[in-house]
């Protein structure tokens, strides 16, 4: 799993930039970043982009959603960052969500439209 840890946040910035100089925009505000695509877990088709960056590889949501903090944001255990778009490959800041990784897997329950989730969580963008 990849997590990116005591960095500060110019560093994060930084990467972002990367990021953005590869991106595709589309209609239903999705970012997708295409470069560096790898699997993660048993399920071939979900699809993650990472970018490297001072030789390590990093998730390109994460770093995403961890630049667009005032400070230093490190996944706490039984949290994941959700994408609230089901595009795994999306990296636009409104379209990710930290919150319990039961909250992210109900999003998975959603496929053509959102029923609702815990209260305090936003809903899904389909």
């Amino acid at each position: 799993m990849y997590f990116i840890c005591n960095k500060i946040v110019e560093d994060y910035k930084e990467i972002k930039a990367k990021l953005y100089q590869r991106v595709i925009f589309k209609s239903n505000g999705c970012h997708i970043y295409r470069r560096g695509l790898i699997n993660k877990g048993r399920k071939k088709k979900l699809k993650y982009g990472h970018i490297t960056y001072k030789k390590k590889r990093y998730p390109a949501y994460q770093v995403s959603y961890k630049a667009e903090q005032s400070e230093v944001v490190n996944i706490p255990n039984g949290y994941n960052i959700s994408h609230l778009c089901h595009n795994t490959m999306c990296i636009n800041k409104d379209h990710l969500s930290l919150e319990p990784i039961a909250v992210n897997n109900e999003r998975k329950k959603c496929k053509k439209y959102c029923l609702g989730h815990q209260i305090g969580y936003p809903l899904c963008t389909v």
